[in-house]
């Protein structure tokens, strides 16, 4: 998904700053700086706070109201997507206080877009890309703790990419019914267990014959492979090179 910056700001609310009612025909993100109040997205009136983190789906009508002690400081964010239904799903309120890598894109896009220097509008438009492809991959978890529960069995996976980690397995290490654990990989990489486990040894593999000078046998093996012909054939299929022309093709080490 590709994303187009339109407009981004820092403003400083005055005490109880509040806007008319306003209806956007694009998307609209309101990121809190600091400060307290409201922010209404249609029917809906939101206490807002520091972190939080709102998104206002096109023809929708919001409304903000700052604090009369401790008003806003906030950043608006106007933009459009190609596929405008994707950024549709996002929830309408997130809270981003804990997450520094979305505050990053966020406060560079504000940077990039004041400044206005050669190149800014491409890089504000990458960094919104960004932040929305990883809010949008966020929102299809919905418990709370979701993703950390995804980030240890992936981690716990690719810890293990030399051997074959079954679903049994990762049930008695996480204490989560195995059906639901190929559920979790699959939602969080797109593939099977199996499949996850596979291209992570091609990304093993692709490094070791890229920058070590060890023979294809021993990267087979260590990539927990016993047949050097079957390793050749699955990483024929994946890259379209067999080991030793990827490694050539690398201007790399020779057999």
């Amino acid at each position: 998904m590709k994303a187009n910056l339109d407009f981004i700001n820092l403003y400083p609310c005055d005490r109880g700053f509040a806007t008319a009612e306003r209806v956007f025909n694009f998307p609209y993100l309101l990121y809190v700086h600091k400060g307290i109040g409201i922010f209404r997205i249609g029917q809906t009136a939101y206490p807002a706070a520091m972190g939080d983190l709102f998104f206002c789906p096109p023809g929708t009508a919001n409304t903000i109201l700052a604090h009369e002690e401790n008003p806003f400081l906030l950043t608006g964010i106007d933009f459009r997507v190609h596929d405008e239904s994707a950024a549709l799903i996002l929830p309408n309120k997130m809270n981003i206080l804990s997450d520094t890598f979305r505050i990053t894109l966020i406060n560079r896009m504000v940077q990039e877009y004041a400044l206005g220097r050669i190149s800014s509008r491409e890089i504000c438009n990458s960094l919104l890309s960004s932040l929305l492809l990883d809010l949008l991959r966020s929102s299809r978890f919905s418990a709370a703790r979701t993703g950390e529960r995804e980030y240890a069995i992936l981690e716990y996976i690719k810890d293990n990419y030399e051997r074959t980690v079954t679903c049994a397995e990762i049930s008695r290490v996480f204490s989560y019914h195995k059906s639901s654990i190929n559920r979790i990989v699959t939602a969080a990489t797109g593939l099977s267990i199996r499949q996850y486990q596979i291209s992570l040894r091609m990304k093993k593999a692709s490094e070791l014959l890229a920058y070590s000078s060890r023979s294809v046998g021993e990267i087979a093996s260590l990539c927990g492979y016993a047949s050097q012909v079957f390793f050749s054939q699955q990483f024929r299929a994946k890259t379209g090179k067999t080991p030793s022309e990827y490694r050539c093709g690398r201007g790399k080490f020779k057999e």
